[in-house]
């Protein structure tokens, strides 16, 4: 009788680790969503100001001599700031989202988050994590928006990746186990079994 009390226990206990886990996913799902989100509006509001700035600086002499002087640079700058700023951002930031979440679950994954990111401060975590995920991301946008030199694509990178990418790692630690966690609970799994 006592067997059928341990097992009943132990299935219940399995039933609200995972109702708690999914609660967790639920919170995660919310806080990546408002994540984006502000982030997107953030860098809409960016690119609308930078905008008007260019506008401002090409009407001056200086801008004119920036334009006779430099037209592909110019020309694709223009180019830029001519499309819907809010899409750009919006794409832009779920470009960032999903390669910053790709590497955290990575680094959370092999043990890397431990060595790279959760020991660090701001700037360290910015100097380790950030800008290399920024080139990466970088890399991404240039196909996928037609960014031709490497410094453009890296630029339009930078304020999306920096706003998302430590959201990422912090959900990333929050979701998933590490290797060596997981492959503990597989070894007790098999020795209950």
């Amino acid at each position: 009788m006592s067997s059928v009390i341990h097992k009943r226990s132990n299935t219940e206990s399995k039933k609200l680790k995972l109702f708690e886990y999914i609660k967790t996913l639920c919170g995660a799902l919310i806080e990546a969503g408002i994540l984006v989100v502000a982030a997107t509006a953030g860098y809409a509001v960016l690119l609308y100001f930078l905008k008007m700035l260019w506008h401002v600086y090409i009407a001056t002499y200086a801008g004119q001599y920036y334009l006779a002087e430099f037209p592909i640079h110019a020309k694709r700058t223009t180019e830029v700031f001519a499309k819907n700023l809010l899409d750009f951002s919006l794409k832009m930031n779920v470009l960032a989202f999903i390669v910053c979440m790709s590497i955290g679950l990575i680094c959370k994954v092999f043990s890397l988050s431990r060595f790279l990111y959760l020991n660090r401060g701001m700037f360290g975590k910015i100097a380790i994590c950030g800008l290399p995920l920024t080139a990466l991301v970088a890399v991404f946008a240039r196909s996928k928006f037609g960014l031709t030199e490497w410094n453009s694509a890296y630029t339009y990178s930078l304020a999306p990746t920096l706003a998302v990418f430590a959201g990422c790692f912090n959900l990333a630690d929050k979701l998933f186990p590490e290797i060596g966690d997981f492959l503990e609970r597989i070894e007790a799994y098999l020795k209950n079994a």
